[in-house]
Parts: structure tokens; C-alpha cells; sequence
């Protein structure tokens, strides 16, 4: 059998590191900085997914422009049993004031009685985003 494979069907294949100019990550830093409500912090979080700010591969020191965080700092209380950082961003007021007005690194939304949509994502010791999703879902 002969297959033939289009050149973006070989992209998707790929895996995706994606480049993101100094323009994206300040409009995304502006446009999350002025969001009033949950949904409008999300909405700046699928825009940073979508542009390729925050990806797998992506570099951490990213994701602390855009959401005015400290993951890059890496706190070793946040450091798992599989050598991996964690980090989360809250999008509810009542959350962001809890936790992230100095961007306390949480191990997980499981961690404390938690409510709203959030960022969760995963870095290894040089920066980079391993693992990352959107949820409002907190077990």
C-alpha cells in the first residue's frame, strides 16, 4: 500500500513549539491586567494557548509575564515526586486575592477548598512547560 501524507497533515505529526513575539506576550499582559471577571481572565488564557504563549515546550518566564506570576522562581515546595514544578492561576477574584497577589506556586487545585476556572501546568528545573490545562473542575 502507498500512503502520501500532505505537508500539514506531516506538521500536525510534529511536535508543537511554538514562538511567540514580545507583542503577544504584552498584549496578553495588558488584556489580563485589565479583565474584570473570571471569564475575561479565561478568555485571555485561551488567547495565550492559541497564540503559542503557553504550550508545551514554552518557557515558564512566559506564562509570569502574561499572568504577572513568580512560577520562574521556582519554589521547592512545589516540586513533585516526578521532579516537575507545579503552577496555578486562578481566574476568580475571590481566589486570585487568596492565593496569587504574590503568585504562591499551589501543588494543585485539590489543595485547598477552591472554586472557578483555573490554569494548571506542570514545568521541569530548566523553565519549560511540560504539562498544562483549563479547569473548573477542583476534586
Amino acid at each position: 500500500m502507498n500512503f502520501k501524507i500532505s505537508v500539514a497533515a506531516a506538521l500536525v505529526l510534529l511536535p508543537s513549539l511554538a514562538f511567540c513575539g514580545a507583542g503577544d506576550v504584552a498584549r496578553l499582559n495588558k488584556s489580563y491586567a485589565s479583565a474584570r471577571s473570571e471569564s475575561e481572565r479565561m478568555r485571555v488564557a485561551v488567547d495565550a494557548i492559541e497564540s503559542g504563549v503557553v504550550c508545551k515546550y514554552c518557557n515558564v518566564s512566559e506564562l509570569d509575564k502574561v499572568f504577572s506570576t513568580r512560577f520562574s522562581r521556582k519554589d521547592k515546595n512545589t516540586k513533585g515526586l516526578d521532579a516537575l514544578y507545579r503552577g496555578v492561576v486562578y481566574f476568580d477574584s475571590a481566589e486570585m486575592n487568596a492565593s496569587q497577589g504574590k503568585a504562591k506556586n499551589l501543588p494543585s487545585p485539590a489543595a485547598a477548598n477552591r472554586r472557578g476556572w483555573y490554569l494548571w501546568f506542570k514545568f521541569d528545573e530548566a523553565g519549560n512547560v511540560v504539562d498544562y490545562y483549563i479547569s473548573n473542575v477542583h476534586k
